[in-house]
């Protein structure tokens, strides 16, 4: 499976980070989780060329999702029990958190749409309750950087006329029916690093590519959906749309800390740059080098 997407990502179709369920049965120790996290970004960078590093050096570097949305031991000891957890995320090589929002579930913090410091010291339980956002010619940022996505009202449900709101948190599903109003929604979050109001973050996920999601993820829906918005935003000049990896995305949120502006598609790789595109490049130039000699 990871050969595959490796491959996939090879291909320019995605980028591979860290998924992780644990302490499901019972709680988890801290000294586990780090055993579990450094062997699997230990495998997924030696043996797959998955992964990143900052400037193309040093640890590997990845993003994270918690599994069960427990991130930081936020559900009261169930799917986590390691309230260090984020210290040992930011010492083994996590750039970003890209767990939340969670809500309804007892996990969800009160900071929402916003991209993020830990407000609280790492070791400690849900150190990312509160904190500050990040923000342009800001100090160089605590990580992992929290980054949300959006969590906002739907009011366009009715039940016998009366509006009764259903939140949006950017899933990719099937009973979410997407347009325009949708994307409008998410960019209403307004989800940006201060200061760089022109480029607004849209954090979207999806779950496991359930049978009756597929469409909404990776299918025609999705397409018909995405095409639209592209299509909207070259009619009205409103916006564009830049598709990016969680690295990307971070390495755009990087470059507007540090004061880039114009178009964030030229920051897709600013700092953190993947394995494997750095060795590709390294071998590439010592083919050229030898021919070169020849």
């Amino acid at each position: 499976l990871l050969d595959r997407m490796a491959d996939m990502q090879a291909e320019g179709l995605g980028e591979v980070e860290i998924h992780l369920h644990h302490g499901v049965e019972k709680p988890d120790s801290a000294e586990n989780l780090r055993r579990q996290l450094l062997d699997f970004r230990d495998i997924l960078a030696e043996d797959h060329r998955c992964l990143s590093r900052f400037d193309g050096e040093g640890i590997p570097r990845y993003a994270f999702v918690h599994g069960n949305l427990a991130l930081a031991n936020s559900c009261g000891g169930r799917y986590c029990g390691v309230d260090e957890e984020m210290q040992i995320l930011a010492e083994t090589g996590c750039y970003a958190d890209m767990t939340l929002p969670s809500a309804p579930d007892q996990s969800q913090v009160a900071v929402i749409n916003k991209i993020y410091e830990c407000g609280h010291p790492l070791h400690t339980p849900i150190p990312h309750r509160s904190g500050e956002s990040v923000r342009v010619n800001g100090n160089s940022p605590q990580l992992p950087l929290i980054f949300t996505g959006p969590l906002i009202f739907n009011w366009t449900r009715r039940i016998k006329g009366i509006p009764v709101p259903r939140i949006d948190d950017g899933a990719l599903v099937a009973n979410q029916p997407k347009g325009i109003e949708r994307f409008n929604r998410w960019r209403s979050a307004n989800v940006t690093v201060k200061g760089r109001s022109d480029w607004v973050f849209i954090k979207l996920y999806c779950h496991g590519f359930f049978d009756f999601d597929q469409s909404a993820c990776i299918g025609e829906d999705a397409e018909r959906f995405f095409g639209n918005v592209i299509e909207n935003g070259e009619k009205s000049g409103d916006y564009s749309v830049h598709f990016a990896s969680a690295r990307e995305a971070t390495n755009m949120v990087f470059a507007a800390i540090e004061g880039k502006k114009g178009n964030p598609n030229a920051y897709r790789d600013y700092r953190l740059k993947t394995i494997m595109n750095v060795e590709k490049k390294e071998l590439s130039d010592k083919i050229n080098k030898r021919k070169v000699l020849v």
